[in-house]
C-alpha cells in the first residue's frame, strides 16, 4: 500500500494527538502503554507491550477501516497492530477482523456458506484460527450467550475475536439490536465486544439498515463532529 497515511508512524502521530485532546478513552493497558510511550517520543518500531500480556483485542477493535484500502500487504497491517499491541495472536485477530469485513464487503458470504469458515481459510495457523474454526463446525443453533459460557468472551484476542465474528455471523437472522443485547449479558469486554461486533454487522448491513435509533444516539455523542469528519476524510480517499 503506498498510502502515506497507512504508515505506521504517521499514524501513531494521529494516536498521540487525539490521546492529548482526550477523544481516546477506555482503551486497554497495551494500547495505554503505547500511547504514552508515543508522547515521550519513543518510536512506534519500540512502543506498546510484548508477549503474552500484548494478546488483547484493542488492535482489532480498530482495524475495521484499513478493510476498505485495496492491496494493502499483510505485513503493513502486522506494523499498524504493533505500534500497541507487538504480539502475533493480536495481529491475526485484527487480521480475521479485516478478513471478515473484506468477505462481506466482496459478496462472496452467502447463506450457504460459513462466514467462520471463510475466515478461517484465510487466517494462518494460529490459536485464533484455530478457535475460529471450532466456532465454525459448532451446532449452528448455539446462542451467543452459550459461546461466552463455553468459549469465553474477555479481552484475551483468542476469546474475544472468534465471539465477536460469531455473534455477528447471526445479523442475517437476529437483529443487530438482538446480538447487541445477547453481547451485554454476557459480560465480560462488552464494550469492544460490541464495537467489534458492530463494525462487521455493519459492514453487512449498511448506512440505510442500521436501526434510527441507533444513528440517533450515535449524533449525540459530543465526539459525533470528530468522527464523522474522519469518516469523511477516509470515504474521500477511499
Amino acid at each position: 500500500m503506498k498510502d502515506p497515511d497507512l504508515d505506521p508512524k504517521v499514524l501513531s502521530d494521529y494516536f498521540v494527538s487525539y490521546f492529548a485532546k482526550g477523544t481516546i478513552r477506555g482503551i486497554g493497558a497495551s494500547t495505554l502503554k503505547a500511547f504514552r510511550e508515543l508522547q515521550l517520543g519513543v518510536d512506534w518500531s519500540q512502543s506498546g507491550r510484548r508477549g503474552e500480556y500484548a494478546a488483547g483485542n484493542g488492535a482489532a477493535m480498530r482495524i475495521a477501516p484499513i478493510a476498505f484500502f485495496e492491496n494493502i500487504p499483510r505485513e503493513r497491517i502486522e506494523e499498524i497492530c504493533s505500534i500497541t499491541h507487538k504480539n502475533v495472536e493480536a495481529y491475526i485477530g485484527a487480521l480475521a477482523v479485516l478478513v471478515s469485513i473484506r468477505i462481506i464487503k466482496s459478496k462472496i458470504w452467502k447463506d450457504s456458506h460459513d462466514l467462520l469458515q471463510l475466515v478461517a481459510n484465510e487466517l494462518p495457523d494460529s490459536r485464533v484460527r484455530d478457535r475460529v474454526m471450532e466456532l465454525s463446525v459448532a451446532d449452528s443453533q448455539i446462542s451467543i450467550q452459550q459461546v461466552a459460557v463455553m468459549y469465553g468472551n474477555d479481552g484475551y484476542v483468542v476469546n474475544s475475536v472468534p465471539f465477536c465474528i460469531f455473534s455477528a455471523s447471526k445479523i442475517k437472522t437476529i437483529p443487530i439490536g438482538h446480538i447487541f443485547d445477547e453481547i451485554i449479558e454476557s459480560g465480560r469486554d462488552t464494550d469492544t465486544n460490541c464495537s467489534i461486533t458492530g463494525q462487521i454487522c455493519g459492514a453487512h448491513l449498511g448506512i440505510t439498515k442500521v436501526p434510527v435509533l441507533f444513528l440517533e444516539k450515535l449524533q449525540k455523542l459530543p465526539e459525533y463532529e470528530w468522527f464523522s469528519g474522519i469518516v469523511e476524510l477516509l470515504a474521500h480517499k477511499i
